[in-house]
């Protein structure tokens, strides 16, 4: 199972993991997050200050606390924003191969 395991540095749109595998990688989020998610509003992670909170989960994910919006209904709602590892993983450009 891949995970993150450390987040090296975060510039606004880019972010470079150290993954389980000990495979160092980049991954930029830029078009990602101007395309948007179906039903899910993730402009504040547009904003430098909010992008550079990322964090990884207890699953080896990247997340952000209560910065995406969803409806429900009538009702906006803040979640989590939160992306799988592998896909980051296989969406990243290799910057150091495992030792």
């Amino acid at each position: 199972m891949i995970k993150l395991t450390e987040i090296i540095s975060v510039q606004p749109y880019q972010l470079m993991f150290r993954f389980s595998r000990n495979e160092v990688k980049l991954f930029a989020m830029e078009t990602l997050l101007k395309n948007g998610i179906p039903h899910v509003n993730t402009e504040k992670l547009l904003l430098p200050d909010v992008f550079c909170k990322a964090k990884i989960g207890e699953l080896g994910q990247l997340y952000w606390n209560n910065v995406a919006t969803m409806k429900q209904g009538n009702t906006t709602i803040a979640c989590e924003y939160d992306i799988s590892p592998e896909y980051v993983y296989y969406n990243s450009i290799n910057i150091k191969p495992n030792d």
